[in-house]
């Protein structure tokens, strides 16, 4: 006779229901702590919150979700970075999983999206990561599922005031260096300031529809606004 006693219950269950997920999180009040979904479940921000972290690398990142649990991350209020080294990001969605991520416009009176206000190389609004170190090399994974800025947010990024030795884009608003198996649709102003900067970077491929209605502003001494 076999006893079942609660660990080999729990045993049995994960065979057959699979891994357990993170409980999903509402931020409903402003805070300073880096959100990702692989341990802060599904991530809803509400309107008139911020979340504000000073960091190298994302405030939030998707970095889990499958076809039969994909991670979502709903903006309507603010994610910011105010890191002052460079390589600040918003957002960071990471290659090799199923999700989404829709940043919109509530009227409340305040700036919804994303934003790196201070100066630094290598600041990036959102990115979808390649390979290499810190995700910054153009890869082969890909991203199932819908990118959404909508109509009325905001993605504000600040590069470096000169650049320097760097090469390339000194600052981005939105980064694709994965494949992205779904829309990508930019309906928010880029605003982006710095010399080198670029708006949107697509250096992967987009399996479905690339939409770009909102504007861009890009101020100082950029040289190049890709798509």
């Amino acid at each position: 006779m076999v006893k079942r006693g609660p660990l080999m219950l729990g045993v049995m269950f994960a065979a057959l229901y699979g891994p357990a997920f993170a409980a999903d999180t509402t931020i409903s009040s402003n805070t300073s702590t880096a959100l990702k979904t692989s341990t802060s479940g599904n991530i809803t921000i509400n309107g008139n919150v911020s979340v504000t972290v000073a960091t190298t690398g994302a405030v939030v990142t998707i970095d889990s979700g499958t076809s039969l649990s994909p991670s979502s991350v709903s903006n309507s209020g603010l994610i910011q970075n105010i890191g002052t080294g460079g390589g600040a990001i918003g957002v960071e969605i990471l290659p090799g999983f199923t999700g989404s991520y829709i940043g919109s416009f509530v009227n409340d009176g305040i700036t919804h999206g994303i934003n790196v206000p201070y100066s630094g190389a290598n600041n990036i609004g959102l990115l979808l990561a390649g390979t290499g170190t810190n995700g910054m090399v153009p890869g082969n994974g890909t991203f199932t599922g819908d990118i959404t800025l909508g109509v009325g947010s905001s993605v504000i990024v600040t590069g470096p005031e000169a650049r320097g030795n760097l090469t390339g884009p000194t600052a981005i608003g939105v980064d694709i260096l994965s494949n992205l198996n779904g829309n990508l649709t930019i309906g928010s102003i880029l605003d982006v300031k710095g010399e080198g900067v670029a708006g949107v970077i697509t250096a992967a491929d987009i399996n479905g529809v690339l939409d770009i209605s909102g504007g861009a502003n890009l101020f100082g001494r950029f040289t190049s606004y890709t798509l």
